[in-house]
């Protein structure tokens, strides 16, 4: 086993190798060796916990939520997710001989079974004499495979199951017998020890399965035959099961709180009575008692929409007037606004000269909270105080991100790449042949001289090379020193080491691109190789040092204050670290006692509206709850009941196709707008494409939903 040496609960090792390796824990006195051998996975966990390379015993058994055993429509044997249904749901269940791990199982099947997993499963819930297998596993697979040799395989079951699960009620003398005895008349588990590890005796028949009013004249011939010592399925001399719940009333059936006794039922045994199931709250959505109009009466709909109207056809000049070059006490940061304000003057210099400026070349890189940001802003706005003075307006300017998050941060009227080169059909890239749209693009940087990309990272070298191709048409006959970039200055701002290109070479990749030995030159190569020579003319480059995000206090004077700079220390050695991919184990343990469980509620509460990241966007019949969609309607939901507030649910309008199909089909055809959404009062939204770049209203901006209204409009 690769345990870390570091800390005693800290192990490289999954809870699946734990279980399979436990032969080499160390055990404390009160468990021997032999209490872990022919325990399944679920019961071992139930049972014990391991910190480092030691095994503890609980004190109390507790309830675990196995994952990966898929859902219950996967039991059906025609479900095609089914053999991996069987192989999960018998890893966490199947007890394993001695201390072997799953490998025995995996050995069981190949010998037993040819492979087959829903075969294995198959006898391994038919065995009336398996206790190991869980009660729902069983009433889920014969939900979905009724047996034909028994029509009445569920309640059979419930009924042989009622006095080995439930205990009986102790004042019922005359019942607890009759309980006893059909305990004792079940199959008897085989507790010959075995010599070898092929102990599954292979199934020749199927097992029927009979009711209390039967007589099973023989013993079913498949059998799991275990030298069984601890665990979970063991039954009590006096026939009562082991406790699993950890309250002291689980076993008085009117005493036990509802969704005790709901999840005790497990699913509905009754196939064609099944309903959908709802989701969580689904009372609040579009309530029929609730008085939609009457919410907005008090709001003036025509005052929004001029609103809406005018900030729709608005082109507001943004400014940031407390950024002022006297706060900055970063002498780079200095030096950065420097460069671009004396590039002003140079162009202001040149056009009286009637002569044309050298293009700016400027590149501004830094790590997390080295204030790049700060300074990007306070260039803008010197600059932007400058060509006010000289009776200029912001058109001199440009800036421009790759994305619309991004390019909403950096303020100034922002837009992204795309937007500003006119590139908006992204299957393919050509030079602007519409004389109308050319024309657009020329009106547009007529009077720009610089333009400013932030998160230069994301812009690889074939962007780069796009980018160049529509500056020189955007710059048509005005560039007659034939510079690149149609002779425009560029200021870029960025970290290597953050967020890279997608499907581009880096900005730090100084190879040609692998195709330009090929004959011709595919565009993609003409780009890249373009990008790579615009990115190599960049002559200024400015490096900042210091970070300032995390400030430290500067003259601490109690044991808080020196632990709290003692703290930033370390975590802005981390930061570097994991920026350099050079994190230490060390670092890594610091960093667990970061962990939610160990934080203070205020600081629990200050992440409370922190975004969270999810493996996958949409819901999908594998994977119906981890993901984003579902995540935010459950936030949404649990915020409106907090605040006692109705949701409104509306589905998309599909234009030439049926309503049910358009909602079944994928959002790429809906530019990744979702099928239907759910909002209340102070909900939080993100929009997902560029309405107004000038104001803010760009795809990533995020909002609040102040109030849902119904609008009646009569024709």
């Amino acid at each position: 086993m690769n345990e870390t040496l570091l800390r005693d609960r800290a192990t490289t090792l999954s809870k699946l190798e734990i279980f399979n390796g436990r032969g080499k824990l160390q055990l404390p006195a009160s468990v021997s060796e032999r209490d872990l051998e022919n325990i399944s996975f679920y019961c071992f966990w139930r049972l014990y916990s391991v910190q480092g390379t030691r095994l503890r015993k609980r004190q109390r058994e507790k309830m675990l939520a196995v994952n990966g055993c898929g859902w219950p429509r996967q039991a059906k044997i025609t479900h095609p997710l089914h053999q991996e249904y069987a192989k999960k749901t018998l890893y966490a269940y199947a007890p394993c001989h001695e201390l072997h791990g799953t490998e025995y199982l995996d050995h069981s099947v190949r010998v037993f079974f040819k492979g087959n997993w829903g075969l294995f499963l198959k006898h391994f819930v038919e065995d009336v004499g398996n206790f190991w297998c869980p009660t729902w596993i069983k009433r889920n697979y014969y939900m979905e495979n009724p047996p034909e040799h028994v029509p009445d395989t569920a309640v059979a079951l419930q009924e042989r199951l009622k006095y080995r699960w439930l205990f009986p009620d102790s004042d019922d003398e005359e019942q607890k017998p009759e309980a006893l005895a059909a305990v004792k008349e079940e199959p008897q588990i085989d507790d010959t020890p075995s010599t070898g590890v092929q102990t599954l005796q292979k199934p020749m028949a199927p097992v029927e399965i009979h009711s209390d009013d039967e007589k099973q004249d023989s013993a079913p011939s498949a059998s799991w035959k275990h030298s069984i010592t601890s665990g979970e399925p063991q039954v009590e001399p006096d026939g009562f099961a082991p406790q699993s719940y950890d309250t002291d009333h689980h076993w008085d059936p009117e005493g036990r709180p509802p969704w005790q006794r709901h999840s005790e039922l497990g699913p509905n045994l009754n196939p064609t009575g099944r309903q959908t199931v709802t989701e969580a709250m689904q009372y609040l959505v579009n309530p029929v008692n609730f008085d939609w109009q009457a919410a907005g009466k008090d709001t003036d709909l025509d005052a929004l929409r001029n609103t809406w109207t005018e900030m729709l056809e608005s082109n507001t000049e943004h400014c940031e007037t407390d950024k002022d070059a006297g706060k900055l006490n970063d002498d780079l940061q200095l030096l950065f606004v420097s460069l671009i304000l004396e590039h002003a003057e140079e162009v202001f210099t040149c056009w009286e000269k009637g002569t044309q400026p050298t293009p700016l070349r400027l590149l501004l890189l830094g790590t997390a909270g080295s204030g790049k940001t700060t300074a990007t802003q306070t260039a803008l706005q010197e600059l932007q105080r400058k060509l006010k003075s000289v009776g200029l307006t912001q058109d001199f300017f440009r800036v421009a991100a790759p994305t619309g998050s991004a390019a909403f941060n950096i303020r100034f009227n922002a837009t992204t790449v795309h937007r500003l080169i006119r590139w908006f059909n992204l299957r393919f890239f050509e030079d602007l042949k519409d004389p109308e749209q050319l024309k657009q693009l020329q009106d547009h940087l007529s009077q720009t001289q610089l333009i400013l990309f932030d998160e230069v990272s994301m812009i690889g070298r074939k962007m780069m090379g796009r980018i160049a191709s529509r500056l020189d048409q955007a710059a048509a006959d005005q560039n007659p020193g034939h510079e690149s970039c149609g002779g425009f200055s560029l200021a870029v701002v960025g970290d290597p080491a953050q967020c890279q290109a997608i499907f581009d070479q880096q900005i730090y990749d100084t190879e040609l691109h692998p195709d330009t030995t090929k004959t011709p030159f595919a565009q993609k190569v003409q780009f890249s190789n373009t990008g790579l020579e615009i990115y190599g003319s960049f002559d200024k480059v400015i490096v900042l040092q210091t970070v300032h995000r995390l400030a430290q206090i500067e003259d601490p004077q109690t044991a808080a204050d020196h632990d709290y700079n003692a703290r930033a220390d370390r975590f802005l050695e981390i930061l570097h670290r994991v920026r350099d991919l050079t994190l230490t184990a060390s670092d890594y343990f610091w960093l667990c006692n970061l962990k939610k469980s160990k934080r203070t509620l205020q600081e629990r509460e200050s992440f409370k509206t922190a975004p969270v990241l999810m493996d996958y966007r949409r819901s999908t019949a594998q994977n119906p709850e981890d993901n984003c969609e579902y995540y935010n309607r459950m936030l949404c939901r649990s915020l409106a009941q907090e605040r006692k507030q109705p949701i409104v649910s509306f589905d998309a309008v599909h234009e030439g196709i049926n309503q049910t199909e358009g909602l079944l089909l994928d959002e790429s055809h809906f530019n990744g707008l979702t099928a239907r959404v759910e909002l209340s009062d102070e909900a939080r939204v993100i929009l997902t494409s560029n309405i107004n770049p000038s104001v803010g209203l760009l795809n990533g901006t995020q909002a609040t939903v102040k109030k849902v209204i119904l609008s009646l409009i009569h024709i």
